[in-house]
Parts: structure tokens; C-alpha cells; sequence
């Protein structure tokens, strides 16, 4: 990249380029700067700054192609304010709606209707559970219920019924091996099963046209055991015709690049980087269960 970032969010753009913001590039704090992608040309270029500098914000792509970036941590303390970049402009400009509660490490997903859920994350005193519901159309916020746990460093994944997946995180005291079932139409959210292990800044994935939401991925937490460790590298599939988190089914790599075997399941590739940016520990997850575990507890 053009500087080095880190806590910045990274979205891809619909014609393919890669949006990076923000973030903390060195002592000087968060930045507003940022920068595109091109995977076609392996270039990168710089484009409009954001109007504030944040770091640890949450992005979107809404449904126009324009991106939106709501909270995160600037020089001043957590942001309430949101922005919205238009790559067809190449800029960035401020949205007039603001969130209910300043949010930094909160999570934020697309509903079906097109208006974006922004949920959790920390004021910086206290973990959050309210949720808020921004409107592109208008730029209105409105509050929009509460999570049954505060969370922040957690996923919120839109299922193709119009529910909101919310998935472990950190709520003040702990690493969270729960998760929560969100209904936007009655903005009610419900005990959902548990998860493994604990998880918090994990990843996960729900790709178009499929319904099961693959689990991914943890930060490092002290953890009391080497097998502790162990269980929150595995991956784990939220299937909701079943309502529970079931282990993931690993395939080969032939298999993936499809030089083996014609495989017309989904699956999706996760990777690991090293210090130097190149792919480790590389694993393809298929996003259908193992029919030996539909009906089993969670492992």
C-alpha cells in the first residue's frame, strides 16, 4: 500500500477495485487518507480523503455501489458521524444522519431492503448492545432494539431470511462463545446457539445465493489450555435450517481449483498472512454440513 495502515477497513468496490481508509499509519494517530486496489493492473493509487480520520470503523458497499463508513475511533475520541464515498467521484463527503451512541469495533451488514444495521462496538467506556438502522435513501438513523449482550470485535451477518446473525465478540469482561438471532422487521433480537469456543475479531462469510454463514478465526486470547487454542482455530458453520453451529467440512486444494474433481458446492478459501504478506495455513471450507453432523450438538 501507499502507507502503511492498520485497524482501517478495506471494501471491495463493484467493479472489482479495492477501497482501503483509514486506520492507524504510525504515532501520529488515525488517518483520513485512502486509497484503491486494482487488481487487473496490481497497482495502487491514491483517492479522496475521508472528511474525519478513523481508525477501528465499520464499512459497507450499499446497494448503488457507494461505500458507507460509520464511527470508529478519530483524534477527538469515537466518532458518532458517518460518510459515504462515491467511487464514481472519487470523493468522499459526510452523511447527515448520527449514530444514537459514538461506536468504534462495532459490526455493520446490509440488510435486504437496502438500509444498513450498525450494531455494538464501544463508546469508549462501555461496550454497547443498541443497534441502529441507517437509511441511504434519506440518511436517517434510528434506533432500532437492543442485543440481549453488549458486544464489540463481533460479526453481524444478514441470512437470506432478513435475519441478522450476531456472532461472539467481547462484552467488557470476555471473549463470547454466544450468538443472537436479529429480526429488522420486529427489531427483536433473540438468544441464538453457541458457538465452539469463544470468539472475538474472527470473520464471517455468508456468500450470495448460499444460506449457512461459515465461522472463522480468532484473536489471541489468554487462553488456559493448548486445547483452548486449538478449538478457536477451527472453522464453524451456522446452518439455519437447523439453528446450529455445526464443525465446517474441509476440502483439498485440487479439489478447490477444481483439478481433480468437478466440486459444485460453494466453499470458500481462508488464508493466514505472514509478516511479509504472503498466504499461510491456506484452507477451502465448504459451506454445506457434513451430513453425519445435521444432527449432532455443536462441536
Amino acid at each position: 500500500m501507499l502507507v502503511p495502515r492498520a485497524a482501517h477497513v478495506c471494501i471491495a468496490l463493484q467493479d472489482g477495485s479495492i477501497l482501503v481508509a483509514g486506520g492507524v499509519s504510525g504515532p501520529g494517530g488515525p488517518t483520513n487518507s485512502a486509497e484503491i486496489y486494482d487488481p487487473k493492473t496490481d497497482n495502487w493509487s491514491p483517492t479522496g480523503a475521508m472528511s474525519t480520520a478513523r481508525s477501528n470503523a465499520a464499512a459497507i458497499l450499499l446497494k448503488d455501489g457507494r461505500v458507507l463508513i460509520s464511527g470508529g475511533e478519530s483524534s477527538s475520541g469515537i466518532a458518532s458521524t458517518l460518510e459515504i464515498y462515491d467511487p464514481v467521484e472519487s470523493r468522499f463527503r459526510g452523511a447527515r444522519g448520527v449514530l444514537s451512541s459514538p461506536r468504534a469495533s462495532h459490526a455493520i451488514a446490509l440488510l435486504n431492503d437496502g438500509r444498513i444495521l450498525i450494531a455494538g462496538g464501544t463508546d469508549g467506556a462501555l461496550v454497547l448492545n443498541s443497534i441502529d438502522v441507517f437509511d441511504p435513501a434519506n440518511e436517517e438513523i434510528r434506533p432500532a432494539g437492543l442485543m440481549t449482550s453488549p458486544r464489540s470485535d463481533f460479526t453481524a451477518t444478514t441470512l437470506a431470511d432478513g435475519r441478522v446473525l450476531f456472532t461472539g465478540g467481547f462484552d467488557g469482561k470476555a471473549a463470547l462463545a454466544s450468538s443472537e438471532l436479529y429480526d429488522p422487521a420486529i427489531t427483536v433480537s433473540s438468544p441464538g446457539p453457541p458457538l465452539s469456543a469463544p470468539r472475538r475479531h474472527h470473520i464471517a462469510v455468508r456468500p450470495a445465493g448460499i444460506d449457512n454463514v461459515l465461522v472463522f478465526g480468532s484473536a489471541s486470547e489468554r487462553a488456559s489450555s493448548r486445547n483452548h487454542a486449538r478449538r478457536t482455530a477451527e472453522a464453524e458453520l451456522f446452518v439455519p435450517a437447523l439453528n446450529q453451529f455445526v464443525s465446517a467440512r474441509q476440502m483439498s486444494a485440487a479439489d478447490a481449483t477444481g483439478k481433480t474433481t468437478a466440486n459444485t458446492e460453494a466453499h470458500v478459501t481462508a488464508a493466514a498472512l505472514d509478516s511479509e504478506a504472503n498466504p499461510r495455513d491456506v484452507r477451502f471450507y465448504l459451506l454445506t454440513p457434513d451430513s453425519s453432523a445435521e444432527n449432532t450438538e455443536a462441536q
